[in-house]
């Protein structure tokens, strides 16, 4: 039995990390003040190895950094442009799902974007879009 919170905990026991490919089966089981009667649910979760997820990579050296990590919600998007503009901010569960998306005003030079996401504990990832720079980072949010 391994509570929700501890999967990550689970993987890297198992010598493991997120993009490494490996199949579990999970049985889930649900009871209410510990009565007999449970709700149970089998599920196979396979972990597989993402070669396009460019972590921590930049192009045309945006020079980015996401701090702190951990965070509360309330984190520092820093960031290098070469020209006025926008740049999307999206922050990606960890099945991918996109829990927010902020757009921002840029400019040529440092740019600073403070962030406070009310999203629950986990681990994220964050992208950065901005023409044709990109970039993505881990941001864990703990509460």
């Amino acid at each position: 039995t391994i509570p929700y919170n501890s999967i990550y905990s689970f993987l890297n026991s198992q010598g493991l990390a997120l993009g490494d490919s490996k199949t579990y089966h999970w049985t889930v089981i649900a009871s209410l003040l510990d009565l007999e009667e449970r709700a149970e649910n089998n599920h196979d979760i396979t972990f597989i190895k993402n070669e396009n997820v460019g972590l921590g990579e930049t192009l045309s050296g945006m020079n980015t950094k996401i701090y702190p990590s951990p965070s509360n919600g309330q984190f520092t998007v820093e960031f290098d442009s070469d020209r006025n503009g926008y740049a999307e901010i999206e922050l990606i569960d960890v099945v991918g799902k996109i829990v927010h998306t902020s757009t921002r005003n840029i400019l040529n030079g440092k740019n600073l974007m403070m962030m406070n996401v009310d999203a629950p504990a986990g681990f994220y990832f964050i992208k950065v879009k901005s023409g044709d720079y990109q970039f993505e980072d881990r941001l864990t949010i703990v509460k």
